[in-house]
């Protein structure tokens, strides 16, 4: 299958193998190691030039996020499609958060040690070629909750994830636009939210897994 004159993998040819390979749409999630991130690496040879400097992690760690932590709903960010063929993603215009729907059940997840494993991939559109910070927060409680994200290839799992320029893309995607694999460790149900800062812009999803 082609997009916009590039080929994609197999695993981005249709939503349907995109959502059942990857992001485990139906209910057998996928529980290999991060799939999307073998599959995808290769080095940024071609990526396109950064108009920002080097990353200043220390700045775009210093942000707090405007969160929705009130009682209620949880208030579910939009599904949008980013790239076609690709699974939906929660719309964080330049960035999304392909995860294939914004609602899951915890019992769909694949467990270790009693957590599970939510994978997730991110697009960075060609609107915007800087840095990217991931936080991931659990609401509930007094204080929302970190959670520990499962990171790309190189980086450890942690509660920040930082994706630069220096991280694999492919050179299947649509021309500019960058991608990334990284999963989520899920113990419990509830309403969980993203935190997404660039160099000039910031944005929150939200999902929810539910019992």
């Amino acid at each position: 299958m082609k997009l916009s004159g590039y080929e994609l993998p197999r695993w981005l040819a249709g939503g349907i193998v995109a959502c059942t390979m990857v992001f485990g749409c139906g209910t057998s999630p996928s529980t290999g190691p991060l799939g999307s991130a073998d599959r995808i690496a290769s080095p940024a040879t071609n990526a396109p030039e950064s108009p920002f400097p080097s990353p200043d992690w220390a700045a775009l760690s210093s942000r707090s996020p405007h969160l929705e932590t009130g009682a209620g709903a949880c208030p579910l960010t939009e599904l949008v499609i980013a790239i076609s063929g690709m699974a939906p993603a929660l719309d964080a215009d330049p960035v999304f958060a392909v995860i294939g729907r914004n609602r899951w059940s915890l019992g769909e997840l694949p467990r270790t040690a009693g957590t599970g494993r939510l994978k997730i991939a991110w697009a960075a559109s060609s609107a915007y070629k800087g840095p990217v910070l991931l936080r991931l927060y659990r609401l509930g409680g007094s204080e929302p909750t970190p959670v520990r994200i499962s990171a790309p290839i190189g980086q450890a799992s942690a509660t920040e994830l930082r994706l630069d320029e220096a991280t694999m893309s492919d050179p299947s995607l649509p021309e500019g636009w960058r991608l990334w694999g990284s999963g989520a460790e899920i113990a419990q149900a509830g309403c969980y939210v993203w935190q997404i800062e660039g160099a000039d812009f910031g944005r929150v999803a939200y999902f929810e897994i539910l019992n």
